[in-house]
């Protein structure tokens, strides 16, 4: 079996970036790709988008969302809580993604049933290499501050 033929035997994991920044999905579309995986990548760009995309029963349930706090329309810890109601979307992983550090913001996506809480890091070196390691492994509960994400629950 060749390496391709591989790649098309593993499941295809769908990951939702859910972020107003353009510039960061083209980050985050870049980083992704460097990731050993069968990856599908898709992109939204607020929260109402994103809970209008779970309640389309047409849309396939994605395997991680990364899912920013600040946007407009539907903030992120909105999005996440509505998320949580549905039947479908109750435990799928989400990782809230974000520039911001604060100890308030991490209880708060604790509280609403975010699985990680991820601080944007500066540059693309940095981010695949987070993303290499919250995509690549399972993880038990804790804080790994060398890739800027701690998780809340085991994934």
């Amino acid at each position: 079996m060749n390496f391709l033929t591989f790649l098309m035997a593993v499941p295809q994991k769908i990951v939702l970036l859910v972020d107003d920044d353009f510039d960061d999905h083209l980050f985050f579309k870049f980083s992704l790709s460097e990731v050993t995986g069968n990856f599908d990548l898709k992109s939204i760009r607020d929260g109402q988008a994103a809970l209008d995309y779970f309640n389309d029963a047409t849309k396939p349930v994605p395997d991680y969302i990364f899912l920013d706090i600040n946007m407009p329309v539907v903030n992120g810890f909105t999005c996440l809580q509505k998320m949580r109601k549905l039947p479908h979307m109750k435990d799928v992983a989400t990782i809230i993604w974000t520039t911001s550090s604060r100890e308030e913001d991490r209880e708060e996506a604790r509280r609403l049933g975010a699985t990680a809480f991820f601080t944007k890091p500066v540059g693309v070196e940095m981010l695949t290499t987070s993303l290499k390691f919250i995509l690549g492994q399972s993880h038990m509960p804790g804080r790994y501050p060398e890739f800027e994400v701690e998780f809340f629950m085991a994934m």
